[in-house]
């Protein structure tokens, strides 16, 4: 009886827009793994951002390149949104093209050397460039870090997952508040290469979303994804869920996203109001806040 009543409050409901299914609570440790790896791509923006707020100062402070002129420091804390501009686009076509883990993995890379290459500049034109680097891989993660997280997570943690990104986008910007008063401008870039090398191995641990899988007709190698994310080895548990999945993505396949669907007004209406909190942010000069406070 007492194995009932624990088996009972071990078991919880996910639902789905096609309807509720039981899974066990315990088996989440997996895809809270797969999330907080994806979120390390948040931390990396955040130190980009944050960057420029104590790395100007102590840039031209240590005259390492002379005095900075006032239109330099612009570049230098400006540059990286130009990077970011292409990083949709990018982005956008690399998680269908090459999967939202693989994708994740590539822009490692870029963001490395863009750190690295800061750490070693010689002139400012080698820290436009690497700030320009920077900010595009920065940029791409915030684009491919939530898609992965809501494939991968269950509905019921879907949302804490989204405000942690969040959350970790801004420990990255503090991060290199508090360093950048005890370090130079050179320190602050090598830590910061640290970062995507984390993520980096963090990523190669974790399965690829198992709906991208689905949507490539990789039946078994997203039924494998899935079950890791659910921490068990019996496929049957994961059965009901991986049907709901299949027919999710041949629907999609089947009712291709539309011009006149933004229209809609369940679509519409919270898209509005979303891009309108995103243009009164943005242009209230939050970014230039966060580079030069």
């Amino acid at each position: 009886m007492l194995e009932e009543d624990n088996s009972s409050q071990c078991e919880i409901n996910i639902d789905t827009q096609y309807g509720t299914f039981p899974h066990s609570e315990v088996n989440r440790r997996n895809q809270i793994l797969a999330a907080l790896s994806a979120a390390v791509g948040a931390l990396i923006t955040g130190t980009m951002l944050g960057w420029s707020s104590p790395g100007i100062p102590n840039l031209n402070e240590r005259q390492d390149f002379g005095v900075l002129t006032n239109q330099e420091k612009s570049w230098i804390g400006s540059i990286a949104t130009l990077g970011a501009v292409l990083s949709g686009f990018v982005a956008g076509f690399c998680i269908e093209k090459f999967g939202r883990k693989y994708t994740m993995l590539l822009l490692s890379v870029p963001s490395v050397l863009g750190w690295l290459l800061m750490a070693c500049s010689q002139n400012v034109p080698m820290i436009l460039v690497a700030r320009f680097i920077t900010g595009f891989a920065a940029a791409s993660f915030l684009v491919v870090g939530p898609v992965y997280i809501t494939e991968v997570v269950e509905s019921e943690i879907r949302g804490i997952w989204g405000t942690v990104f969040n959350f970790m986008l801004c420990i990255g910007i503090l991060l290199m508040y508090v360093l950048g008063t005890f370090v130079s401008w050179i320190w602050l870039s090598i830590i910061s290469a640290v970062v995507p090398v984390i993520m980096f191995i963090s990523m190669s641990m974790v399965p690829e979303s198992p709906r991208y899988l689905l949507s490539k007709g990789k039946l078994e190698p997203a039924t494998a994804s899935l079950k890791w994310l659910r921490g068990t080895f019996d496929e049957a548990e994961i059965e009901t869920e991986l049907k709901l999945l299949q027919k999710s993505v041949h629907e999609d396949s089947r009712q291709p996203v539309r011009i006149q669907d933004l229209l809609q007004p369940s679509i519409f209406k919270p898209l509005s109001i979303t891009m309108a909190l995103m243009f009164f942010q943005q242009f209230g000069g939050v970014k230039t806040w966060i580079s030069t406070c």
